[in-house]
This record gives C-alpha cells, sequence and structure tokens, in this order.
C-alpha cells in the first residue's frame, strides 16, 4: 500500500513539473515577469536590453511589402545626357522629392506654354520607384543640375544659345548607383536644341522679384510716410531738398524691383554710393549743429529754440539711417560681391547707431529751466518766465522719450532687416534646390524651389 502511494506522489510530481515548464515557458514568450538568467549578458550579468530586436519593430506597410516580394528593380534617379553619344556625362539628374519638403517648395510662375514644352524631359520619370506609404513624393520630382553645368548657367553662359544641352540620352540608376540597363534614347522632342538651358530658365525667370522685394517696398513706404510728417518740423527748404533726394532713391528702387540688366549694375551701384554718401555728409552736417546749438544754450530763449531744433534733428537723422537702410537692400538685391553684400548686413546696424543722440541738446535746455526753476532763482523770476520754464522742462522730458522711442524702433527694424539680409546671403552662397510636378499623364503642371 505504501508504494502505491509512493507511485501515485510521484506520478503527481512529474505532472506538476511538466505544467511548471509549460507555464514558464509561455511566461516567457509574452514577454511578462522579470529577466532571467537567460536573458542576462554572460559576463557583466546585467539584462540585455533587446533580445529579440525584431520584437515591437515598425512594420512595412502592407504595399511596401508585397512590392518588396515582387523584387523588382526600379530606378531611384534618372540622369539626362546632354552629350551626343556619350551616355556616361550626365547634367541634369531627376528623382522623387521627399514628402517632408513638400511645405518648404514655393511654386515658381510659369506659363502653359513653357510647361508644354519642357514635359518631353520628364516623359520617363513614371518609371522611378513609388510605393504607397514612402517617405518618397508621388508626384513632385526634385531636379539638380551638374555643378559644372549649373555655373555655367549661373553666369548667363547658354542661356540664350540654343545649341547648348541637347539631351540624347536617359539613364536609370538605382538605389545603390548602378545603372539599371542601358542608355534610353530621348525622343526627338525631348531632343530639341536648348531644352536644358530652357528648364534652367523656367527655374530662374528673368525679372522674379528678389526674396528681399518685399522689405525694400516696406522701407521705401516708410520713408515716404516720414517724409510727409516733415514739414510740420523743418523749414520749406529742407522739406523740398529730401524730396528730391527720395525721388532718386525711389528711381533705383522701381529699376531694381523691374530688373537690372547685368551692363546696367555698375551704374545703379555708383548712384547708390552717391545716395549714401550723400547720407552721411547730412549726418556729419548734422552732429555738428547739435554740437554747436548745444554750446549756446543760456537763457529760456535758447533753450526753447534747441528744442524745436532737437525735433527737426531726430526727423531729417531718421531719414538718413533709412536712406542707407534701403542703400543696404539695393546693393543685396542687385547682386554686389558677396564681401559688400556681407558688409552692407553688417552696416544696417551700424547705421543705426550713428543716429544722432539730440539728448545732449535737450539736457543743455532742460538745465536752464531748471536752475530758472530753483528757488534761489524763482524769488527773482516773473511769473512768465517759471511757466515759461516749467514748459520747457515738461517738453524736454518728452523729447527725451521720443527720442528714445526712435532709436528703440529704428533698432529693432535694423535687427530684422539684418536677419532678412542674412538668410537671403545663406540661399545665395549654396546651391538651389529646384522640382516640378508631374500629373499621372506626364504633364508638368508646376516648377518649384526650395524655400529653407
Amino acid at each position: 500500500m505504501q508504494q502505491e502511494l509512493s507511485g501515485v506522489f510521484l506520478l503527481l510530481m512529474v505532472v506538476a513539473l511538466v505544467v511548471l515548464g509549460f507555464v514558464l515557458r509561455r511566461l516567457s514568450k509574452e514577454g511578462g515577469g522579470k529577466p532571467t538568467a537567460k536573458t542576462k549578458h554572460i559576463q557583466s550579468g546585467r539584462p540585455v536590453p533587446n533580445e529579440n530586436p525584431a520584437r515591437g519593430a515598425v512594420k512595412k506597410p502592407q504595399e511596401v511589402q508585397e512590392f518588396d516580394a515582387v523584387n523588382v528593380r526600379r530606378p531611384t534617379m534618372l540622369a539626362l545626357t546632354t552629350v551626343r553619344e556619350d551616355a556616361v556625362s550626365p547634367e541634369v539628374f531627376i528623382q522623387r522629392a521627399f514628402k517632408i519638403d513638400r511645405e518648404h517648395w514655393m511654386e515658381i510662375e510659369s506659363t502653359d506654354e513653357t510647361r508644354r514644352s519642357l514635359e518631353a524631359l520628364f516623359s520617363h520619370v513614371c518609371q522611378l520607384a513609388w510605393v504607397p506609404g514612402s517617405a518618397f513624393e508621388r508626384h513632385i520630382y526634385s531636379v539638380s543640375f551638374a555643378p559644372a553645368l549649373e555655373a555655367a548657367l549661373k553666369e548667363g553662359i547658354f542661356r540664350n544659345d540654343k545649341s547648348a544641352g541637347v539631351v540624347t540620352h536617359v539613364t536609370a540608376i538605382d538605389e545603390t548607383g548602378e545603372v539599371l540597363g542601358n542608355p534610353m534614347k530621348m525622343s526627338l522632342a525631348g531632343s530639341k536644341l536648348g531644352l536644358v538651358a530652357a528648364l534652367w530658365a523656367a527655374f530662374n525667370p528673368k525679372g522674379m522679384p528678389h526674396e528681399l522685394r518685399a522689405e525694400l517696398e516696406k522701407e521705401n513706404a516708410e520713408v515716404a510716410k516720414r517724409l510727409a510728417d516733415l514739414p510740420q518740423h523743418v523749414a520749406y527748404e529742407t522739406v523740398a531738398s529730401w524730396t528730391m533726394r527720395y525721388a532718386s532713391l525711389s528711381a533705383v528702387v522701381a529699376a531694381v524691383k523691374s530688373g537690372v540688366e547685368a551692363d546696367r549694375v555698375s551704374e545703379y551701384l555708383a548712384e547708390i554710393d552717391e545716395i549714401s554718401k550723400d547720407m552721411h555728409e547730412q549726418a556729419d552736417r548734422i552732429d555738428e549743429a547739435i554740437e554747436k546749438r548745444a554750446g549756446s544754450v543760456v537763457n529760456l530763449e535758447d533753450a526753447d529754440d534747441a528744442l524745436v531744433h532737437a525735433i527737426a534733428y531726430m526727423y531729417v537723422r531718421d531719414l538718413t539711417v533709412r536712406f542707407m537702410r534701403i542703400c543696404s537692400l539695393l546693393r543685396v538685391s542687385i547682386g554686389d560681391s558677396f564681401e559688400e553684400e556681407v558688409r552692407c548686413a553688417n552696416a544696417v546696424a551700424g547705421d543705426v547707431n550713428q543716429f544722432t543722440d539730440v539728448r545732449s541738446l535737450i539736457a543743455a535746455a532742460q538745465k536752464v529751466a531748471h536752475d530758472k526753476l530753483d528757488p534761489s532763482h524763482m524769488r527773482t523770476a516773473g511769473e512768465h518766465e517759471i511757466s515759461r520754464a516749467a514748459a520747457i522742462a515738461k517738453h524736454a522730458q518728452e523729447l527725451t522719450e521720443i527720442h528714445d522711442g526712435f532709436l528703440a524702433d529704428l533698432q529693432k527694424q535694423a535687427r530684422k532687416v539684418q536677419d532678412d539680409i542674412d538668410q537671403a546671403l545663406l540661399r545665395q552662397a549654396r546651391l538651389h534646390r529646384y522640382a516640378v510636378r508631374v500629373s499621372d499623364e506626364g504633364m508638368v503642371e508646376k516648377f518649384f524651389v526650395l524655400n529653407a
């Protein structure tokens, strides 16, 4: 009897161990429980951070998996060859654009005629690999030019020469940079003379507004507004002379907005130099006048006159700063040398620092007024003098606040203009990225340039 019980007990223990092993194995598969000895590094004894890399990995969309399963090799880039009978010298490259850049593409205006004439260059783009759920666009294609060709096109070479850029072959390239098959011959429509130059012209149309144009127009409008207020503070002769200066400046601004021909750039730069020189002379003249007048304020009459001139000096000096700021914007917009453009960007802040500090003139007037209001002098002063001194002291305080407001406004605007110029210079220093939108039917719909 005792042997039978022992046999049953052993059988139950075996069953219990089997069940326990099955439960532990199930828990380990589900990731439950703490790391065991099997999930720890043999030498360090620390838990392995990811024993099974496949667990929790992001899976490809079903469409992508199905496409990969077919194992069809499709190109990721097309290279257009512009050298006759030479398919290994590509000068234009086309590939699908990244979706992440979508919000940064800025559309370039184009005509139906231009778009139709360039469709032949994009007749093979539908062959580029793409599946739903990928990081690439379906209809937007990035276009880049060979560095040597782009440099020549920027200099104006080939722009009007229809013998340049004859596309003869299209080469398909995979994601590893390997050529797929033999180069394809371009159609007769795609082999027309000058299509590559025409493509560049579509991305860089003549007369396209400069990216600083809005800032230039804003500054020019602000000067016009300040000129309208000028007659309230200065003599008629001063208003007339500044009106003539503004007419000269506006003529240059209008010419730059409409597009300056390359052979006339030096002419307009010379005009800008003359305007800048005149502004510096005006500034120096005002500074000398302030210093001289501040030293001659000895009575209430002089103090009153000093405050009247302080207002005029502030308004005129504000104009000189804004004129010089517009000159800096014009230089960058015209396309002066990069070094000169950088100097102009720095000059925007420097011009503000030269804003006339009329506080010395205001302080001189304020001192005379306070002296008259001193108790020791009030006994001998008449009621009219005391009233006038109090008005001058109050006016002087108001002018100090106005002056500080002028200066703060100029500094704030200068920082924004300087940032805009800096960004424009950075974009000039690097190669532009272009793109086109092509429909499923092969029709070119839009041209873009990356604005980032």
